[in-house]
């Protein structure tokens, strides 16, 4: 039995700082249009501080906004007291909480709000753009997808502006019920070429649309485009299914679980995590003990847990008890304590294992706070200093950054939205 909904919602001014991110998270990952978590969240805040009442704040501008939630982002980014304290996260995430907000919240702000002290000023063409698409109907919308479309597949173009292309399809999905047929029209065919087809990029916009507009008819199509494996498209296949979010998503990711590609199974337990329901539990305790891949299995622990499922707490347990799992894919002692906890589930082991992710969040908070605070070190005064300096060798990291991972940058943007179409 799934926990419900408002048991999390009262779990995000918990006292303890690992259930109250866990509890948010928990909303974030299914692209929640709950109105209620947002003000709970600023209650957290205001009760535990800015620094203190979540592990990370940046998540915080994927939440629903309202009147009353932009009116107080504007107050905060206004006030000026330990700006240097927060300028590096806080200020940052707030920011971005106005540029994702409803545009239609921002109208009558939109001046407050770039004069803002705090206000990130590299985000004001973000910010004013969604604003001016407000003024664009759908076919304008659409036309613009094509056109970008088409751009992209010439051979002298540059990278596609990312950014500019998922505002245009936020912008559609608002007014965008006349293009439904089209829409799965158009997703139900198959692209050969995909160099010089300019579908290549309208199908990867179409299952964007698809997802923002809730599309439950469309959950076959994305789910066949997602057992194509293409990174890109794959990324978003894996939102746009968790946007849907259904029963009948959840059982189209697994059918056939078994005999799918290893490759294809990854990207969807991670779809799975983002499908919140009743069917996503089901699959997923059927799933468990029968894929055998480490991988696999961890990642179907990781979405039980995160679905406050209570028949997960105990197969998760056992598993994290022999340490049966890959704690590079999901840190399961991490999840399992920070749900359990907000479930009121108790086992022998926890206080053990809550001590130890406490001294965890401990040490990762002390090297963020001293990264923060690091003096920038002096360049070489003397060229024998610079010439005796060896080199640092490059190291590839080992798994690439999906395009809605947070940017490496540290900026608290997705990557698709930051240092992507920096490169």
């Amino acid at each position: 039995m799934r926990l419900p909904e408002t048991k999390i919602k009262e779990a995000i001014l918990h006292p303890v700082k690992v259930a109250r991110q866990e509890a948010v998270f928990y909303f974030l990952n299914c692209f929640s249009q709950d109105t209620d978590v947002m003000p709970l969240a600023i209650q957290a805040i205001e009760k535990y501080g800015r620094s203190q009442a979540f592990q990370y704040v940046h998540p915080l501008a994927d939440l629903e906004q309202t009147d009353a939630t932009v009116e107080w982002a504007i107050r905060e980014l206004h006030r000026e007291e330990n700006k240097a304290e927060n300028q590096d996260t806080y200020f940052p995430a707030l920011s971005r909480l106005l540029c994702r907000a409803d545009p239609l919240l921002l109208v009558p702000r939109a001046e407050e709000a770039l004069k803002a002290p705090g206000f990130l000023k590299d985000l004001t063409f973000e910010f004013q753009e969604r604003l001016d698409l407000l003024t664009w109907d759908a076919d304008h919308c659409w036309k613009e997808l094509e056109d970008i479309s088409q751009e992209a597949v010439k051979p002298d173009m540059a990278d596609v502006d990312f950014g500019h292309a998922d505002r245009v399809v936020e912008a559609l999905a608002r007014q965008g019920e006349k293009y439904t047929e089209r829409i799965l029209e158009l997703l139900s065919q198959k692209v050969k070429d995909f160099e010089n087809d300019p579908m290549s990029w309208l199908e990867l916009f179409l299952v964007q649309l698809a997802g923002e507009m809730r599309l439950e008819p469309a959950v076959p199509l994305i789910v066949a485009k997602l057992h194509k494996v293409r990174e890109i498209l794959s990324e978003e296949c894996v939102d746009a299914l968790g946007m849907i979010g259904t029963d009948a998503a959840a059982e189209a990711v697994t059918e056939g679980w078994l005999a799918t590609e290893w490759e294809y199974r990854i990207c969807a337990t991670s779809a799975l995590e983002r499908i919140h329901a009743d069917m996503t539990v089901r699959k997923c305790l059927e799933l468990l003990p029968q894929d055998k891949d480490t991988d696999i299995r961890t990642k179907l622990a990781g979405v039980l847990l995160r679905q406050f499922a209570s028949e997960g707490i105990e197969p998760v347990r056992e598993m994290v008890a022999r340490r049966a799992y890959d704690s590079s894919c999901v840190d399961l002692l991490h999840c399992l304590v920070a749900v359990s906890t907000i479930m009121d589930v108790t086992f022998p082991e926890l206080p053990v294992w809550k001590r130890e992710v406490e001294e965890k969040q401990a040490r990762t908070e002390r090297r963020r706070s001293s990264f923060f605070q690091a003096p920038v070190p002096a360049a070489p005064q003397l060229r024998d200093d610079y010439l005796e300096q060896k080199p640092v060798p490059f190291l590839r990291p080992e798994k690439k950054v999906g395009r809605n991972d947070p940017c490496p940058c540290g900026s608290g943007k997705k990557y698709k939205q930051c240092c992507l179409n920096k490169k």
